[in-house]
């Protein structure tokens, strides 16, 4: 750990005054208080159960897992490969608060970020500049969108609608919870228990209870521009449930 820090904080940013993790052994043990209080560095660690002790760190956290779990691939061995983009996306961003990007605080200055108006002969580049350009384009619509939603009124749901399931409370078979789907479906309402609770149809791979609370539940929108049609997530399978699929239509 001493030597990731010196090595991706200390040599870009000299001594912090401060800094906020949690209380796992990697961040919370003798050598690590000893070197920090050498260096004059005061670790805040967030109670547990309430990572919301630092708010910003938090919505951080939920941010990059977002990221993750959208470009790592489906046994999540992949995810180290996305970090250095994740980071350049949100250091990248403007804060709302702040009115400023956390490079434009460090450096007083945006990174040039452009992709040239030009076509390349070799298609390995041409497709990674494609690539890159695609992340940032949907990273700055994922913020803006998480901005607006801070603002809407309270949402109401009909019998009929399709809605997206957040999977917070629910076990998967893959490996880590962290970088799972953020959410499942659509699926369809097929009952509204209460204003604050509704009934859904799951499928048969998902053996748990049908009714959830409205903060688990988003609304769906169709979108019918091919090239901006959101991917749906894969069929959640629960560890008690078994893959199953059901024929739709015959193309051939």
């Amino acid at each position: 750990m001493a030597e990731i820090f010196i090595k991706e904080v200390w040599k870009l940013h000299g001594t912090p005054r401060t800094t906020i993790s949690d209380r796992g052994r990697v961040f919370n043990n003798e050598f690590q208080r000893a070197l920090y209080e050498r260096l004059g560095i005061k670790p805040l660690y967030p109670t547990a159960y309430h990572p919301e002790t630092d708010g910003l760190a938090e919505r951080t956290n939920q941010w990059l897992e977002g990221f993750l779990c959208s470009y790592c691939n489906y046994a999540q061995d992949d995810w180290a490969k996305w970090l250095p983009i994740a980071e350049f996306c949100h250091n990248n961003q403007v804060n709302s608060a702040t009115g400023k990007s956390a490079f434009e605080k460090v450096y007083g200055m945006h990174p040039r970020w452009n992709i040239a108006p030009t076509t390349s002969n070799v298609p390995h580049a041409e497709d990674m500049t494609k690539q890159m350009e695609l992340i940032w384009d949907k990273v700055k619509a994922s913020m803006e969108s998480h901005k607006a939603k801070e603002k809407a009124p309270r949402q109401e749901y009909k019998v009929g609608d399709k809605v997206w399931l957040m999977t917070t409370n629910i076990q998967t078979k893959r490996p880590a919870k962290k970088l799972d789907n953020k959410k499942a479906g659509p699926f369809t309402i097929t009952e509204k228990i209460s204003s604050n609770a509704y009934r859904l149809d799951l499928p048969n791979t998902m053996k748990i209870h049908n009714v959830f609370l409205l903060n688990l539940l988003a609304p769906f929108k169709e979108n019918t521009d091919f090239h901006r049609r959101e991917v749906k997530p894969p069929p959640i399978i629960t560890e008690e449930g078994e893959e199953e699929y059901e024929v739709e239509k015959i193309v051939a």
